[in-house]
């Protein structure tokens, strides 16, 4: 089970008792037109064909995913 929190993803693994945390960076180029205003989302896929739900990396009321930044 995967959930949002903040900028970081929580995985809960039905294996382990815990969480795994995934930092997800997101870097767009430095040419001109580079960046985007559209939202942009993350699907991580696992060994065992599983996957998990979309997840929005969109901050509501934020300009990320300039052209050259670091996300």
């Amino acid at each position: 089970m995967l959930r949002r929190v903040g900028r970081n993803i929580r995985r809960q693994s039905s294996l382990f008792a815990g969480f795994y945390n995934y930092t997800i960076f997101v870097q767009t180029g430095n040419h001109p037109r580079a960046g985007t205003d559209s939202k942009v989302f993350i699907v991580l896929h696992g060994q065992d064909g599983q996957k998990s739900p979309e997840t929005n990396l969109s901050v509501l009321f934020r300009d990320d995913f300039d052209r050259g930044n670091l996300d």
